[in-house]
């Protein structure tokens, strides 16, 4: 079996099937964070997908691969705690779940063939202690295996799954695992997240060095108004970081910007408080640097 490390090069290298070993490997744990997060399987799912697909295109840029695991981790549950903020017009989950529970079991009717049923019976867990016992039951991993995927200790994950069972009301607790287990994602997962690859290859993509890739994210989606939680769509370029402790600033535009009135634009990056580049009179461009010193062009069209 080839390790994590060795099959992270290969897809860089444009092996797909090394790249759906790692789907295969990876997607109910991932699954089960977003899950975690959201309560809800429909959109752990979708979270899932987008990991991967996002993944695919930032390979190039890891450079621990044999961490691609947590890793991938640290993608799927921004990507969670992204989309939770979003949601809005909607009664909060963690309201509902919260609410007093009867201790009349005759009374108070427990399906555990119910999603909203699971969910409110794990959302009396912190998330801490949550997250850990959802990926033991979908993602079939041993703890050892928990434990280098959320990058804690065994006797951290250990800990985490004796306190959560432990909280667990008594009277479903038996019942919990087999219930969660079956939701995990079937074989099709792989095939459905494998079919966009192939519209992802063509994609043209220019990768910027940061210091900071959060702190360069927020400032290109609040001063540019990209939006890097978006799918890729094959024509359109797109953007990627690179994060360097060191950053050479790439001294010269690599790609520009285009807007139907340069001087609407320069005004408004201006009013950002973003430097400008002075230019000629009848120029129909201008240039200015992001906060790492990388040259940006705004161009006329």
């Amino acid at each position: 079996m080839e390790s994590d490390k060795q099959l992270v090069e290969a897809a860089i290298a444009g092996d797909t099937d090394a790249f759906g070993a790692l789907v295969q490997k990876y997607s109910n744990a991932l699954y089960s964070v977003a899950y975690g997060v959201l309560g809800d399987f429909h959109l752990a799912k979708d979270i899932a997908q987008e990991t991967f697909l996002r993944a695919y295109l930032r390979l190039p840029t890891l450079k621990n691969k044999s961490k691609v695991g947590s890793w991938l981790y640290s993608v799927a549950y921004r990507l969670s705690i992204d989309w939770q903020r979003k949601r809005k017009n909607v009664v909060s989950m963690e309201k509902i779940s919260r609410a007093p529970a009867s201790n009349d079991t005759e009374a108070e009717a427990i399906d555990l063939n119910s999603s909203e049923e699971i969910w409110r019976i794990l959302n009396t867990l912190d998330e801490l202690n949550r997250i850990p016992i959802i990926l033991y039951y979908i993602s079939e991993w041993s703890m050892r295996e928990i434990a280098e995927f959320l990058g804690i200790t065994l006797r951290a994950v250990e800990s985490r799954l004796q306190r959560a069972k432990k909280n667990l009301r008594t009277e479903f607790a038996s019942y919990l695992g087999d219930s969660i287990s079956s939701y995990r994602l079937s074989a099709d997962f792989k095939q459905e997240v494998m079919l966009q690859i192939p519209a992802l290859i063509g994609i043209p993509c220019v990768y910027i060095s940061v210091n900071d890739e959060k702190k360069s994210e927020n400032w290109y989606k609040h001063n540019l108004g990209l939006d890097f939680d978006r799918t890729p769509n094959a024509g359109s370029l797109n953007i990627g970081f690179i994060v360097e402790q060191d950053v050479v600033p790439v001294p010269y535009p690599l790609f520009a910007f285009s807007t139907p009135s340069l001087a609407k634009a320069r005004l408004t990056l201006a009013s950002l408080g973003i430097e400008l580049q002075e230019t000629t009179e009848n120029s129909n461009s201008f240039t200015f640097q992001d906060p790492d010193g990388n040259v940006l062009c705004m161009m006329q069209i």
